[in-house]
């Protein structure tokens, strides 16, 4: 009987519509990301400054850490991302390729864009119409700068994640405004949850500070349009939203936070400070077409299609303006009577319009004063703000059409048309763009050659902890003609080893170094061994495929690599078209830690953040070199033992009297806690050598000054031996704010289930 009551009271018509519409929604996402803009196989995407690799299990464990090896190692944020980057690994050994995954990421994005502006808008307003609902979502995922996520050349198809913002700003702000609005348990719980996972696609913070920035400014506008008797209770509640969104990001937060804190010291020889950024938010300046068209800027502008070469005659341009075009329309068509929930919406985008103008005549006057608070200087590239433009965008104009005296048909041919505006370009387009050569006449999507990943069977065995030294440099960014590449060297991401690519321009002291030699305009064998001892080289790997005024410029490098393998300082173990791989002898190479040949030093590898170390025989001060890049949270610990905790199979060298053992490798150790409360030692001898590394003046009448037996051990002669560790601090504050993050949600649902039985026992 219940059940035939609850079978009456199903309307199946309506269950059949909604099913069909979903599995469309579904089938014409998956045909436009797998077939239409289908990915060839057996090629990757790269280009400008970013490769959108794959990475092997290795390089998957490095993005666990804030600290990346990276050439000669930079503080990174890549650890907050790092799910996104496991999803990928997992779907990489269930034997999907990486084009198939790309594919799978576009219909991600375009599938999550779509429900969650479907779902934001039923938030926002119960009773807005399907088709508008519907048509607006499709809009929100379809549209000019959707399409330049994954077309445009700087960045091409964001494998990162950055970009994934978009996709979880509808519902963000939608729940944002809903829980002030109305703060109950469930609307606070829904927010953060939605909040934190999101905080995987914040990898450049600016995008995390660009949403608590928007974020308040709405919080403002609602306050001022709030009867003033509800005004205290919008404070309240928007000031708990954002400690609960402060406490759920501090993870990523604190050590950012930290970071800045410390200060990273840019002391590399031969860097260049970053320009000022009214320079370059001057020389970057947006449009009002480009902003109305959601291109957010000109030089952005998909002007040509797989079709139509739109370029000479800008027919699109004014076509592309059909989005302000229905909103105005749409807002000279009003109900009188209606209500205008919609004023909120369009105060805001007002706002963020003008401050997304910059520098361009006449908001240029109120702007200059805008982008002169120093907080703001993060917004240099404009995209930080307007990747939430549209979203501000599209919900404004389906309000608009919600309430307009315009009819279902009229209203839905509408949002058909400003469909038909990016439609012709995601028509095959991804791939087309990816694929033709851009303004460097490179392409984003390569074909690599087996070459490359031939050796890595060969690099990918060594147990030390040495380098590959990618020559020559190239100017600026490295150039593969045959590849049709253009951008940050692709390499370093195949390789498990430490990969120093002297055209990074995140480190110039490698370009300079190896400029400087050649420069020089005469063979010098000490000079250049140095170079190759100062990073802990092991492999040098010449490139063959560089551009020819690269290699033309480099010439005295190429000579002194024959001079090398003429007198066996390096032999070749590996020739291709594209590049020979050289080794050095054994009796050059120098390890990544290092101490006087007084002393003798042992040391393993345990994470790309901590090293355990042991010293026999201090018997005068001496120095500690360390060749990852200088940062002022190095830290070095001295451990209550003295005995050598490092254990396996090991690597003596002989320059340095150094043994290194093989890596244990250790995501995170208990140990690893107490650094929080714990004092390093020669914090003020901390300096930085070679240009780039770390070095510490170790002092063994100090340790036996300020520490009692129990840390040192005296041998006969008056030496002492220590237990040492070298830790970059930022990573616990990392592992300090997902503690962080567990004992807050653990209090917020302790505290909101005391609340719930509190109030049903009120009730009975």
């Amino acid at each position: 009987m219940r059940f035939t009551l609850y079978k009456n009271n199903i309307n199946f018509k309506e269950c059949r519509i909604k099913i069909i519409l979903h599995l469309s929604v579904f089938l014409l996402f998956f045909i436009i990301s797998f077939i239409i803009n289908k990915i060839p196989q057996g090629t990757y995407i790269a280009g400008g400054d970013w490769v959108g690799f794959i990475p092997s299990l290795e390089n998957l464990k490095r993005f666990s850490f804030t600290w990346v090896e990276i050439g000669p190692g930079i503080y990174s944020t890549f650890s907050i991302s790092f799910p996104f980057w496991a999803f990928q690994y997992v779907l990489y050994n269930l034997g999907f390729s990486v084009p198939t995954i790309a594919n799978l990421i576009i219909f991600l994005f375009l599938l999550g864009s779509f429900y969650s502006l479907f779902f934001a808008l039923e938030i926002i307003r119960a009773n807005i119409k399907l088709n508008i609902r519907v048509l607006a979502s499709f809009v929100y995922a379809l549209n000019i700068f959707s399409f330049s996520i994954f077309s445009m050349v700087l960045n091409p198809l964001n494998l990162s994640g950055q970009l994934f913002i978009y996709v979880f700003v509808p519902l963000i702000f939608a729940l944002f405004i809903k829980t002030i609005n109305n703060f109950t348990i469930k609307n606070v719980l829904f927010f953060s949850g939605l909040f934190f996972i999101s905080i995987i696609s914040y990898l450049n913070i600016a995008f995390l500070i660009g949403l608590f920035f928007l974020e308040f400014l709405f919080f403002l506008i609602i306050f001022f349009r709030t009867k003033i008797r509800d005004n205290f209770k919008t404070i309240r509640n928007a000031s708990i939203i954002f400690i609960i969104q402060l406490f759920l990001c501090s993870y990523y937060f604190i050590p950012y936070v930290v970071h800045l804190y410390g200060g990273v010291t840019y002391l590399i020889e031969g860097s260049e400070r970053m320009a000022d950024y009214m320079t370059v938010i001057r020389n970057n300046p947006s449009s009002i077409i480009a902003t109305f068209s959601l291109s957010n800027t000109t030089f952005d502008f998909p002007f040509y299609n797989l079709y139509f070469n739109f370029e000479n005659i800008n027919l699109i341009v004014p076509f592309s303006l059909g989005y302000i075009f229905i909103l105005i329309l749409a807002l000279f068509f009003q109900k009188k009577k209606q209500e205008k929930e919609w004023i909120n919406f369009m105060i805001f985008f007002l706002i963020l319009f003008f401050i997304l103008m910059r520098l361009v005549p006449p908001f240029d006057k109120i702007n200059y004063f805008i982008y002169r608070i120093p907080l703001f200087g993060i917004f240099r590239s404009s995209e930080k703000l307007f990747v939430f433009l549209p979203f501000f965008f599209i919900i404004l104009l389906a309000l608009l059409l919600n309430s307009s005296k315009f009819s279902k048909k009229v209203t839905s041919t509408l949002l058909v048309i400003l469909l038909l505006i990016p439609f012709p370009f995601y028509i095959g387009g991804i791939t087309k763009y990816l694929s033709s050569p851009n303004y460097w006449n490179a392409k984003s999507i390569i074909r690599f050659p087996d070459d490359y990943l031939s050796i890595k069977s060969i690099l990918d065995k060594e147990n030390l902890d040495l380098s590959i030294i990618d020559l020559p440099p190239s100017f600026d960014w490295q150039q593969y003609p045959e590849l049709n590449y253009f951008g940050l060297n692709p390499f370093w991401i195949f390789y498990k080893n430490r990969y120093i690519a002297t055209s990074n321009y995140d480190s110039p002291l490698l370009n300079k170094s190896f400029e400087d030699y050649n420069l020089v305009g005469k063979i010098d064998i000490d000079n250049f061994l140095g170079l190759i001892k100062k990073f802990s080289g092991k492999y040098i790997l010449i490139h063959k495929d560089l551009d020819v005024k690269s290699m033309e410029h480099s010439a005295l490098i190429y000579e002194t690599i024959i001079r090398l393998e003429n007198l066996d300082i390096i032999k070749e173990i590996e020739d291709s078209n594209h590049f020979t791989l050289y080794e050095l002898d054994k009796k050059y190479l120098v390890p990544l830690i290092s101490t006087d040949n007084n002393t003798k030093l042992y040391f393993q590898k345990i994470s790309p953040v901590k090293y355990e170390i042991f010293i026999s025989g201090l018997k005068d001060k001496t120095n500690i070199e360390f060749h990852q890049s200088y940062h002022s949270w190095w830290k070095i610990y001295i451990n209550s033992r003295a005995k050598n905790n490092c254990d396996g199979s090991s690597y003596y060298y002989t320059t340095t009297n150094t043994s290194e053992y093989k890596q244990n490798f250790r995501v995170i150790d208990l140990e690893d806690f107490s650094y929080l409360y714990k004092n390093p030692i020669f914090d003020k001898e901390h300096s930085f050598i070679k240009g780039y590394a770390n070095g510490w003046d170790i002092s063994p009448d100090y340790i036996k000054n300020n520490f009692t037996d129990e840390f040192y051990k005296e041998n006969p002669d008056g030496s002492i031996d220590i237990s040492l560790t070298i830790y970059f601090k930022e990573q616990i504050y990392f592992y300090g704010g997902l503690i962080l993050i567990g004992l807050f949600l653990g209090s917020l649902s302790a505290f909101f289930i005391y609340k719930k039985i509190k109030l049903r026992k009120n009730n009975n």
